[in-house]
C-alpha cells in the first residue's frame, strides 16, 4: 500500500522513518559499481534481485541502502564469474588470442559481404552499359527515321 507524505509517494512504509537507509539512482549505481544506464538493464535482466523502490516523487526514485550493497555484493559475484559483460558490468577480457581470432571471423564475413556486393554491382553495371549502348543504337535509328521523314518532305 502506498501513501504519501510531502510529495512523497512511500511504496514501503517501513523506511519511512528511516532517511538514512534511502538512497537515489546515482548512490545506488555507484554502489553496485555500474554506470546509471546500466542500472536499466540490470532491473530488466535480474528484476527480482533488482533494489526495490521504496519512494518515489514523479520521476525520482529511492532505493534502500542496504538493500543496494547486498545487490551490489551479488553483482561483483556476477563481474567474477564474467556474467553479464554487456550490461555495463566489468568482468574477465578476453584474452588477445581470442580478439584476434574473433576479428578474423569478422573480418572474413565482412569479405565475403563486399565480394558479393561487388559481383552484385558488377552485374548490375554490366547491365546497365548494355542497356545504354542499345538506348544509344535506338536513339540513332531513331535519328535517321527522322532526317529520312525530312528529306522525303
Amino acid at each position: 500500500m502506498t501513501q504519501r507524505s510531502m510529495g512523497l509517494i512511500w511504496h514501503r512504509q517501513e523506511f519511512r522513518d528511516r532517511p538514512d537507509e534511502r538512497i537515489d539512482r546515482r548512490e545506488l549505481a555507484e554502489i553496485v559499481g555500474v554506470s546509471v544506464d546500466a542500472l536499466s538493464n540490470l532491473r530488466a535482466r535480474y528484476a527480482d534481485d533488482y533494489p526495490k523502490v521504496i519512494a518515489s516523487q514523479g520521476r525520482q526514485t529511492w532505493f534502500s541502502r542496504s538493500e543496494a550493497v547486498e545487490f551490489g555484493a551479488w553483482v561483483a559475484d556476477l563481474k567474477k564469474k564474467g556474467v553479464g559483460r554487456n550490461n555495463g558490468l566489468k568482468g574477465p577480457s578476453r584474452t588477445p588470442l581470442q580478439i584476434a581470432e574473433s576479428e578474423v571471423v569478422r573480418l572474413s564475413l565482412m569479405l565475403d559481404v563486399a565480394q558479393t556486393s561487388e559481383e552484385k554491382h558488377k552485374l548490375t553495371y554490366e547491365k546497365a552499359v548494355k542497356n545504354r549502348k542499345n538506348v544509344a543504337a535506338r536513339l540513332a535509328r531513331e535519328e535517321e527515321r527522322v532526317k529520312a521523314f525530312l528529306n522525303n518532305q
